[in-house]
């Protein structure tokens, strides 16, 4: 079951316990046992703490009686305060790049491409995604090669939302899983050699603004360090006027 999935499930059923008028501002979770997409979830929630400006969520999936995933959501009013940030990176815009869904379809009869990685490739379009995501440095599987520990892609939700900031919040959570993983190995795309298994562990958000998961967001992802079988990934979402979202 995707991790991401996970996430913003969890962080919807928080949501239901608070005031409308509170949003999240950060969220930590742990993946405790792969889960099963085959079966049905459970999400219980337990109210940790409510003031006049705060409140504090505590959520766990459940699978088969089994504790499989915990998230502790904090929730704030919003309110003014001094603001500051980094510049967004410069990158092609969206709308010149073509979607990793076609990218990945004209790749599947190439015969330049290694047999298992185009079967990879055909069970993916099968998939009903609900992001397009366009990447900006998309690696090259015909003459694959060792690339920097980073990324920048953009992606936005597929179909339009409510105009309900804790559904956009959700979805975003939901997002902000994707492509983690991937940038641990771009330093070793080059090396068919390498054997992995790729699964989350941890997963921790900050929110910063309201933000639109329906509009392009450029997502940066950078990889700092990788050892023990582990990887430390750390991301920023901005909108396209350059305002960082998480």
């Amino acid at each position: 079951m995707f991790g991401g999935q996970f996430v913003g499930q969890a962080l919807a059923a928080a949501v239901k316990s608070v005031e409308p008028s509170l949003s999240v501002h950060s969220l930590h979770s742990y993946f405790l046992y792969v889960g099963d997409f085959s079966l049905p979830v459970s999400y219980k929630v337990e109210k940790i703490r409510d003031s006049p400006a705060f409140a504090t969520r505590n959520v766990t999936a459940i699978q088969r009686g089994r504790k499989v995933f915990t998230l502790l959501a904090s929730f704030q009013r919003q309110e003014e305060s001094i603001t500051y940030q980094d510049p967004m990176p410069d990158t092609p815009d969206p709308t010149r790049l073509r979607s990793l869904e076609r990218t990945m379809l004209s790749q599947l009869g190439d015969p330049r491409i290694p047999m298992k990685m185009r079967e990879n490739l055909a069970v993916y379009p099968m998939k009903v995604h609900p992001l397009d995501v366009r990447l900006c440095e998309p690696n090259n599987h015909i003459s694959p090669r060792n690339l920097e520990p980073s990324q920048n892609l953009w992606l936005r939700c597929k179909e339009r939302l409510p105009d309900d900031q804790a559904l956009h919040r959700c979805v975003v959570a939901y997002a902000s899983d994707w492509m983690f993983v991937q940038t641990v190995l771009r330093p070793y795309e080059g090396d068919r050699r390498v054997k992995y298994r790729l699964l989350s562990l941890d997963h921790s958000m900050w929110f910063h603004k309201d933000i639109k998961a329906d509009e392009w967001l450029l997502f940066q992802i950078t990889s700092p360090r990788a050892s023990e079988s582990r990887g430390l990934v750390i991301g920023h979402m901005y909108n396209q006027s350059g305002e960082v979202g998480l």
